[in-house]
């Protein structure tokens, strides 16, 4: 029997509720649309790079989208969301 996963406050996740919803293989995002653009947030980019780069996450190809999302953000915006790398 699995457990359910739930997130305290959807739209404002913690790094530990996207971590074990990242690792649990059948949870389905907890909202129908757009939870990436919800969950994407700079302040999450080295979570998202981590979870990406293990091949265990089973929802790995989430938090690519989520990079990608943060990469965007940050050329449209000139890098005013993120600081550029040097």
């Amino acid at each position: 029997m699995s457990r359910e996963l739930t997130f305290e406050d959807v739209v404002n996740p913690t790094p530990e509720e996207m971590t074990a919803w990242a690792y649990a293989p059948e949870a389905q995002p907890p909202v129908s649309q757009d939870w990436d653009i919800i969950a994407t947030r700079p302040a999450f980019g080295s979570l998202f790079l981590t979870l990406t780069a293990d091949r265990k996450c089973p929802h790995r190809r989430f938090f690519l989208c989520c990079l990608y999302l943060l990469a965007g953000d940050a050329v449209r915006t000139r890098f005013q969301t993120m600081p550029e790398a040097s």
